[in-house]
């Protein structure tokens, strides 16, 4: 009886990931369910081929435990996953995968359960699975053999006789959808499905998956315009389709379903995926910043991917525009605004005090950009569980990387670095670079924990910090910045910058710059008005 291996199997989908890369146009052309963005054979492509990486181990290529190389597989299409077919031929590896795992190979009665597994697993990651999709096709295959007909032993007949069964359920998805019959075409997905089972069908039988007769698709492009008279998939949305936003959270700590049930309240389309701690989350919504919030609060979310449909679905395929280049977007408060944009930062972001930095100003601002790659800096750690979010997101095709600062002088020197011709690796190394070679001071009031270490009248002390930490006290500022200089200076001819306060006059601040510049004859002091409100200064040495 033959066996399926590791190696064998890993093959036989790498065929399949070829034959889907070969027709992946055609299933673009023909997608119109859930939405009509032409990027189906895209998403399943990127999907697929992401568990199986070109340049991968070759000793897990040659891997002969079935269990662990479709683990392998699998997490690596979980973590590559893109859109709504994607997310869902991920599950149904994932499904796969768990029934498998414990086994070094297998026969076709086993890989009927696997398919199976896959099946179950795919229908509950759905809030409302629709029949005459891929999940029609995932469900005919995986019942292709009744209860009397015994899975042929020979793993060519036993794939040859899935394919046959995708296929008649492939071309009945065009009478189950109403859509699909307006429409004349099969839905892409299941026809996907079909192409990556005719490839491991070619890779057990030996033959070119190319020869493989698909049945009859319609290989006519259908007009985006069709667009114009189907349904919005988003509810309330005036027929827009709103945005395809896709991220994994990690540590989840709420139930599954719990998750699903409250994302099902604000937005459609829902598919939840989960492998190990780490959940994959799939909606449509027109309101993504609202899933970013409830999300953020569940656990930690990453892997970011946020794409305007009504711009796929209304835009007709053009050339991709030269790259307008590499821009900042900087999160600051007080007159620190002015401050960067003069000195070169594109986007500003102005935090009132006492305000919150929300997912939709960072959201809205990044839409506004005409760069295609953003860098995002920070300025206080008390921004970062929001900012973090958007490292390495993607949103609307913009790739987006986060520089954290955690100080308004830290962020500042970064902008000066920054090299808008750039690229945006040459920009993040140059720019931490930097910020690791300026240091940030501020002179405050102190607080109750600050005044219980301060033996003597504390209410007309003055306290130094240095990255955010209590270094010093003295009742003269000019004291105090002093032995800062003298003991953390490290240049001849050093640079301090004082940023004044909201409540310190200008007169007050050029005569701190005189004192400093009478008592340390090398040091150059500029002045600048940052208007913040709860330290007297801000400094920067370098």
């Amino acid at each position: 009886m033959y066996n399926f291996t590791g190696a064998s199997f890993r093959s036989a989908l790498k065929n399949g990931a070829s034959a889907l890369e070969f027709y992946k146009d055609h299933i673009n052309r023909i997608n119109v369910f859930p939405v009509p963005d032409g990027d189906t054979g895209s998403n399943m492509s990127a999907t697929l081929t992401a568990g199986l990486p070109i340049n991968g181990d070759a000793r897990a290529s040659a891997h002969q435990h079935l269990g662990i190389t479709l683990r392998n597989i699998a997490d690596g299409c979980f973590w590559g996953a893109r859109g709504n077919s994607g997310v869902l031929l991920s599950q149904f590896i994932l499904g796969m995968a768990g029934y498998l795992d414990n086994y070094e190979s297998c026969d076709t009665g086993d890989m009927l359960h696997a398919l199976e597994s896959g099946t179950r697993s795919a229908y509950q990651s759905m809030t409302t699975p629709t029949e005459g999709t891929m999940l029609t096709v995932m469900s005919r295959i995986s019942t292709t053999f009744n209860e009397q007909t015994a899975p042929l032993e020979d793993p060519a007949r036993f794939w040859e006789s899935v394919f046959y069964e995708a296929r008649d359920a492939v071309q009945d998805t065009t009478t189950q959808l109403e859509v699909l019959l307006q429409s004349g075409v099969v839905d892409s997905g299941a026809f996907g499905l079909l192409v990556i089972i005719s490839g491991i069908w070619a890779s057990y039988s030996g033959t070119r998956f190319q020869n493989i007769d698909l049945g009859h698709i319609p290989d006519r492009p259908v007009l985006r315009t069709n667009a114009d008279h189907q349904t919005s998939t988003v509810s309330g949305s005036n027929n827009h389709w709103g945005f395809c936003t896709q991220l994994v959270v990690g540590d989840i700590t709420a139930s599954v379903l719990d998750i699903r049930a409250q994302l099902s309240d604000i937005s459609e389309s829902v598919i939840t995926t989960q492998n190990k701690s780490s959940l994959r989350v799939h909606v449509h919504t027109t309101e993504p910043a609202a899933v970013l919030e409830y999300l953020r609060e569940q656990g930690a979310v990453t892997s970011l991917n946020i794409q305007n449909m009504d711009q796929q679905v209304y835009s007709p395929p053009v050339e991709s525009e030269p790259n307008q280049g590499v821009s900042l977007l900087a999160v600051t408060q007080d007159n620190f605004d002015y401050i960067f944009e003069e000195s070169g930062c594109t986007h500003i972001i102005s935090i009132s005090q006492g305000d919150t930095l929300t997912a939709k100003d960072i959201l809205q601002t990044v839409q506004n950009s005409a760069s295609d790659e953003l860098i995002i800096i920070a300025n206080d750690i008390s921004h970062d569980a929001i900012i973090k979010i958007f490292d390495k997101a993607s949103i609307n095709n913009k790739t987006l990387q986060v520089l954290n600062s955690h100080s308004l002088v830290h962020g500042l020197a970064a902008v000066i670095a920054f090299n808008p011709f750039a690229s945006v690796d040459h920009n993040l190394f140059s720019m931490s670079e930097a910020i690791s070679n300026t240091l940030s001071f501020a002179i405050n009031k102190p607080t109750e924990t600050a005044c219980s270490k301060i033996p003597t009248s504390p209410e007309a002390m003055f306290i130094l910090t240095l990255d955010g930490v209590q270094i010093d006290y003295d009742i003269d500022i000019d004291s105090l910045l002093q032995r800062a200089i003298e003991a953390h200076s490290t240049n001849d001819c050093p640079l301090l910058t004082l940023f004044r306060g909201k409540y310190v006059t200008p007169e007050e601040s050029s005569e701190l710059a005189r004192t400093l510049e009478s008592r340390l004859p090398n040091l150059s002091v500029e002045l600048l008005t940052g208007g913040q409100v709860e330290s007297p200064y801000l400094v920067s040495l370098e």
